[in-house]
């Protein structure tokens, strides 16, 4: 979140709304692409909790508890042309979409939360359209997204100031790699091994792992440096190497270190 604990609130940070950003899945599933939700007006989350009340014989005091959520999110927003999250709900709401067809994925990303990646949560939502055109200036939406099963916990990161975001779910741990060298050939070079062997149409990818931060599963390693497993790699003895396992279009699936031993 922010930091360690403050207990006087003078000492505590007020959190703007505006710290709280939604992204939707404006691509597919298999290959997502979280645009930021923009122009909109209200959205607003209600949890709608289902409560279990009874009272025992042998009490005078009635006992509740939160048994389920019926959480839901009401929107509204100003309609802009061409911007892919309107032109995808306005689709929705025109054509009356049903069943999946009108299903969304949304993370909501906490800005406030410290560190480069940021708490986020994802979830599947069905887009439930009320009013179009209240009011007479700008084309305007509401209606409600009503959840479809759980939140997914994870991570966000983003590379161009969070207007676009990727996911990582967190509850996923990312698998161990087992990573050792050797002097290779050439002065400067180390010869890398890997195991377990890579898993079919997956790829590897490495880094200098000093200052980095394991990825986590599902988390965007584009950045890393190409490997084909073969290769010797030119590191200097003493640094640590990081190899990642991911997936082609570069998702975190296993990763692990190694001190260098280069050739001298």
């Amino acid at each position: 979140m922010t930091g360690s604990n403050v207990d006087e609130m003078q000492k505590a940070t007020l959190i703007k709304r505006s710290k709280r950003v939604a992204f939707m899945n404006v691509g597919t599933s298999e290959e997502p692409s979280y645009v930021r939700m923009q122009g909109f007006t209200s959205m607003s989350e209600s949890k709608s909790p289902t409560e279990y009340s009874r009272q025992y014989v042998d009490e005078n005091t009635e006992r509740t508890d939160v048994v389920g959520y019926a959480t839901q999110i009401a929107y509204s927003f100003d309609r802009h042309s061409p911007f892919s999250v309107h032109e995808k709900l306005a689709q929705i709401s025109d054509d009356e979409l049903t069943g999946s067809d009108a299903h969304v994925d949304i993370v909501t990303v906490d800005l406030f939360s410290d560190g480069s990646q940021k708490e986020a949560r994802k979830r599947t939502y069905a887009v439930i359209p009320d009013t179009t055109g209240d009011g007479t200036d700008a084309l305007i939406y509401s209606g409600n997204f009503r959840a479809v099963g759980e939140a997914v916990k994870g991570v966000a990161s983003s590379s161009d100031k969070w207007q676009t975001v990727t996911f990582a779910d967190s509850t996923q741990e990312i698998g161990t790699l087992t990573v050792s060298t050797a002097a290779g050939t050439g002065s400067g070079n180390t010869k890398v091994t890997v195991s377990p062997e890579l898993t079919e149409g997956n790829k590897y990818k490495y880094a200098n792992a000093d200052g980095l931060e394991q990825p986590a599963y599902d988390e965007d390693v584009s950045v890393l440096t190409d490997w084909d497993g073969e290769a010797d790699i030119k590191m200097a003895t003493g640094e640590t190497i990081m190899i990642v396992e991911c997936t082609q279009d570069n998702k975190a699936r296993k990763a692990g270190t190694g001190e260098v031993t280069a050739a001298v």
